[in-house]
């Protein structure tokens, strides 16, 4: 049976999985997790929060956030938010207009523009980033002491892959 929301097979129904080793309903399973527990914490943003942060769309609060930590190209901002350069031109194009983002040179390249933060831009990003982790802090404050230690090893596992040169 298909998750009707999402229509994505459910663990039930991946047990026919076409991968030798099984991982194919994992994978699906994980996404799927990851994707919900990402909607739960911006669906629980405040009407308070909304409002502060004005008509900012979670695409351009999560630019901001990515922002925040350095400088980044057009093409380097497309993989961390994972969009197109057409959309990622359009979000900076808003994000430049409302003041929040500026294009700056590279001292090490001159051809090269990179996007930098207004100090405005910054203190949003921080509160958004705030929100985020106080709303994952609360969701993760339900499970017991075994789920938090399999998440543990989880997010380590998951690290190891990301950067298998660790």
């Amino acid at each position: 049976m298909l998750n009707n929301s999402h229509d994505v097979p459910s663990s039930e129904e991946s047990i026919k999985d076409p991968t030798p080793d099984g991982t194919g309903a994992l994978v699906v399973d994980l996404l799927e997790a990851l994707r919900e527990f990402r909607r739960t914490l911006r669906a629980h943003i405040g009407t308070v929060q909304r409002t502060e942060w004005g008509s900012l769309t979670i695409h351009q609060l999560d630019a901001l956030v990515a922002l925040d930590e350095r400088s980044l190209t057009m093409g380097e901002l497309c993989g961390e938010l994972d969009i197109t350069e057409s959309a990622a031109t359009a979000l900076s194009d808003r994000l430049v207009s409302r003041g929040l983002v500026e294009r700056c040179g590279d001292p090490r390249d001159r051809r090269l523009v990179r996007l930098c933060l207004s100090q405005q831009a910054r203190d949003l990003a921080k509160r958004y980033r705030e929100t985020l982790y106080g709303q994952a802090r609360a969701a993760l404050s339900t499970l017991g002491a075994e789920e938090l230690t399999a998440l543990r090893r989880l997010c380590d596992a998951l690290e190891k892959v990301r950067s298998p040169d660790s």
